[in-house]
Protein backbone atom coordinates (compact mmCIF):
# COMPACT_ATOMS: atom_id res chain seq x y z
CA UNK A 1 0.00 0.00 0.00
CA UNK A 2 2.81 2.44 0.76
CA UNK A 3 4.34 1.65 -2.06
CA UNK A 4 1.55 2.61 -4.43
CA UNK A 5 1.33 5.74 -2.84
CA UNK A 6 4.86 6.66 -3.10
CA UNK A 7 4.23 5.92 -7.04
CA UNK A 8 1.27 7.89 -6.84
CA UNK A 9 3.07 11.27 -5.67
CA UNK A 10 5.87 10.72 -7.75
CA UNK A 11 5.97 12.45 -11.45
CA UNK A 12 6.94 10.88 -14.10
CA UNK A 13 6.45 9.71 -17.82
CA UNK A 14 6.83 5.94 -18.76
CA UNK A 15 10.52 5.25 -19.12
CA UNK A 16 12.11 2.09 -18.93
CA UNK A 17 11.59 1.86 -15.42
CA UNK A 18 7.76 2.32 -15.25
CA UNK A 19 7.23 -0.15 -18.23
CA UNK A 20 9.47 -2.89 -16.49
CA UNK A 21 6.90 -2.16 -13.25
CA UNK A 22 3.75 -2.56 -15.64
CA UNK A 23 5.03 -5.61 -16.89
CA UNK A 24 5.97 -6.82 -13.01
CA UNK A 25 2.66 -5.82 -12.27
CA UNK A 26 0.91 -7.61 -14.63
CA UNK A 27 3.27 -10.87 -14.14
CA UNK A 28 1.84 -10.35 -10.52
CA UNK A 29 -2.02 -10.22 -11.49
CA UNK A 30 -1.59 -12.93 -14.49
CA UNK A 31 0.24 -14.82 -11.24
CA UNK A 32 -2.96 -14.45 -9.11
CA UNK A 33 -5.46 -14.93 -11.75
CA UNK A 34 -4.15 -18.32 -12.22
CA UNK A 35 -3.80 -18.84 -8.47
CA UNK A 36 -7.75 -18.13 -8.39
CA UNK A 37 -8.59 -20.23 -11.26
CA UNK A 38 -7.15 -23.30 -9.90
CA UNK A 39 -9.33 -23.30 -7.14
CA UNK A 40 -12.59 -22.17 -8.78
CA UNK A 41 -12.47 -23.35 -11.69
CA UNK A 42 -13.32 -19.48 -13.44
CA UNK A 43 -12.07 -16.39 -14.04
CA UNK A 44 -12.17 -13.75 -11.35
CA UNK A 45 -14.80 -11.07 -12.09
CA UNK A 46 -15.31 -7.61 -10.33
CA UNK A 47 -16.47 -8.96 -7.35
CA UNK A 48 -14.03 -11.40 -6.83
CA UNK A 49 -11.48 -8.66 -6.76
CA UNK A 50 -13.19 -6.44 -4.43
CA UNK A 51 -13.35 -9.64 -1.93
CA UNK A 52 -9.36 -10.01 -2.83
CA UNK A 53 -6.58 -8.83 -0.73
CA UNK A 54 -5.94 -5.10 -0.60
CA UNK A 55 -2.56 -5.95 -2.09
CA UNK A 56 -4.45 -7.46 -5.11
CA UNK A 57 -6.88 -4.54 -4.99
CA UNK A 58 -3.63 -2.34 -5.07
CA UNK A 59 -2.06 -3.52 -7.58
CA UNK A 60 -5.23 -3.56 -9.79
CA UNK A 61 -5.32 0.07 -9.04
CA UNK A 62 -1.74 0.60 -9.95
CA UNK A 63 -1.54 -1.55 -12.86
CA UNK A 64 -4.61 -0.12 -14.23
CA UNK A 65 -3.20 3.73 -13.52
CA UNK A 66 -0.18 3.02 -15.14
CA UNK A 67 -1.54 1.36 -18.18
CA UNK A 68 -3.73 4.83 -18.83
CA UNK A 69 -0.81 7.00 -18.43
CA UNK A 70 0.92 4.92 -21.08
CA UNK A 71 -2.09 5.04 -23.20
CA UNK A 72 -2.19 8.90 -22.82
CA UNK A 73 1.81 9.54 -23.83
CA UNK A 74 1.65 7.08 -26.57
CA UNK A 75 -1.15 8.72 -28.82
CA UNK A 76 0.50 11.23 -30.44
CA UNK A 77 -1.84 12.30 -33.44
CA UNK A 78 -5.20 10.93 -34.77
CA UNK A 79 -4.40 7.21 -36.01
CA UNK A 80 -2.52 6.67 -32.13
CA UNK A 81 0.83 5.39 -32.06
CA UNK A 82 0.35 1.61 -32.48
CA UNK A 83 -0.74 2.13 -36.18
CA UNK A 84 2.38 4.37 -36.72
CA UNK A 85 5.31 2.55 -38.41
CA UNK A 86 9.12 4.19 -38.15
CA UNK A 87 10.09 5.47 -41.33
CA UNK A 88 13.82 3.65 -42.31
CA UNK A 89 16.12 6.08 -43.94
CA UNK A 90 17.06 3.37 -46.25
CA UNK A 91 13.64 3.05 -47.35
CA UNK A 92 12.78 6.63 -47.43
CA UNK A 93 16.39 7.86 -49.80
CA UNK A 94 14.95 4.84 -51.79
CA UNK A 95 11.37 5.87 -52.10
CA UNK A 96 12.87 9.28 -53.11
CA UNK A 97 14.70 8.67 -55.92
CA UNK A 98 12.55 6.00 -57.58
CA UNK A 99 10.32 7.31 -59.40
CA UNK A 100 6.71 6.88 -59.10
CA UNK A 101 4.51 4.49 -61.35
CA UNK A 102 1.31 4.86 -62.13
CA UNK A 103 -1.52 2.00 -61.81
CA UNK A 104 -1.63 1.02 -65.66
CA UNK A 105 2.44 0.12 -65.65
CA UNK A 106 2.30 -1.52 -62.16
CA UNK A 107 -0.93 -3.37 -63.42
CA UNK A 108 0.59 -4.02 -66.25
CA UNK A 109 4.35 -5.21 -64.90
CA UNK A 110 2.25 -7.69 -62.89
CA UNK A 111 0.22 -8.68 -65.57
CA UNK A 112 3.28 -9.76 -67.64
CA UNK A 113 4.86 -11.11 -64.80
CA UNK A 114 1.88 -13.52 -64.44
CA UNK A 115 1.08 -14.43 -68.01
CA UNK A 116 5.15 -15.63 -68.10
CA UNK A 117 4.55 -17.60 -64.70
CA UNK A 118 1.44 -19.17 -66.58
CA UNK A 119 3.44 -19.73 -70.10
CA UNK A 120 6.10 -21.77 -68.18
CA UNK A 121 3.60 -24.10 -66.31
Amino acid sequence: CALLIWRQKRNFNLSTEAMEDLSTLKQRLKSWEAEFVTGHNRKPNKDDIAASSQEIKDTYKEYYSLKKKQEKEQVNDVWGSSLNKPATPDLVEESKNKPKESLVETFSKKLKQRSAQLAVK
